[in-house]
């Protein structure tokens, strides 16, 4: 009977001792999940505010395509034409906001011409292609209202009416949400 008594206390121990152990080793797991999960997580989404990402690797370049034609109508001679583009907030006079060359190599400097290929009167530019040797777009030039582009060939004056830009380039603000990048969050 002794006996009996010696291994049912011991039999209760070990239940307890096995539970006591099985939620110490939850409460362990729990903890390690929770500061994992904490040291991936920011404030925001603790607090559950809704975060805005934004698109990563967005072309700053806008495509714009044109024909030369002579005053009678007929496309020009197949050949290279020196250009100048010029962004400009208002359709005549106005400020200069963007140059696609300049002397200086600053948006608002001195215009230069761009050398454009011209075939069978048409011609193609990525406006603010860094890589075809432009100018760069200034981070808020497409947080204007109305932008108006000019366009001069050669040594005559700029051709007007100035082109109103659509909506598509001033989607390049949506990649910021008025400035303000996902990662400044």
């Amino acid at each position: 009977m002794n006996s009996k008594k010696r291994v049912q206390k011991h039999s209760k121990f070990n239940i307890k001792f096995y539970s006591v152990a099985l939620y110490a080793k939850f409460f362990v797991f729990t903890c390690l999940l929770g500061f994992i999960s904490l040291s991936t997580l920011s404030v925001d989404n603790l607090l559950l505010i809704p975060t805005a990402y934004a698109a990563q690797g967005i072309s700053h370049t806008v495509n714009y395509q044109g024909k030369l034609m002579d005053a009678v109508g007929t496309p020009v001679v197949d050949g290279s034409y020196n250009m100048r583009f010029v962004i400009y907030d208002a359709s005549s006079g106005g400020s200069q906001l963007w140059s696609a060359s300049t002397t200086n190599g600053l948006p608002t400097g001195t215009v230069a011409s761009f050398p454009i290929t011209v075939t069978s009167g048409l011609f193609s530019i990525l406006l603010g292609d860094v890589s075809d040797g432009q100018v760069a777009f200034p981070d808020n030039i497409f947080n204007n209202d109305s932008l108006y582009l000019g366009i001069t060939i050669g040594s005559d004056s700029e051709m007007t009416p100035r082109k109103r830009l659509s909506a598509v380039p001033y989607a390049f603000n949506s990649e910021t949400l008025q400035g303000q990048y996902a990662s400044n969050t």
